[in-house]
């Protein structure tokens, strides 16, 4: 997706690589195996969002990101809500 200068998506609903610095942490609200899950709020629209940061063990992995990580990207990428 083409992006701004700032890291926004040039249009709504675009997938893209956007800095963590678009985003306000607000409060963790949960924790899992691979990682800590916050709500953000998006620093340009206001929207709430949900942040993932995700564990990586880099003296134990080696290739790049786990499968399973990918595998829950493509899957939340395919969902809108309006919560």
């Amino acid at each position: 997706a083409d992006m701004e200068a700032n890291g926004s998506p040039a249009a709504a609903g675009a997938w893209g690589t956007r800095s963590i610095h678009c985003f306000h942490k607000v409060r963790q609200v949960g924790q899992g195996t691979y990682g800590k899950v916050y709500e953000g709020r998006d620093r340009d629209s206001g929207a709430i969002v949900a942040l993932k940061k995700i564990k990586f063990n880099k003296g134990k992995r080696k290739g790049g990101v786990p499968s399973q990580t990918l595998r829950e990207i493509r899957i939340l990428r395919k969902y809108r809500h309006d919560n």
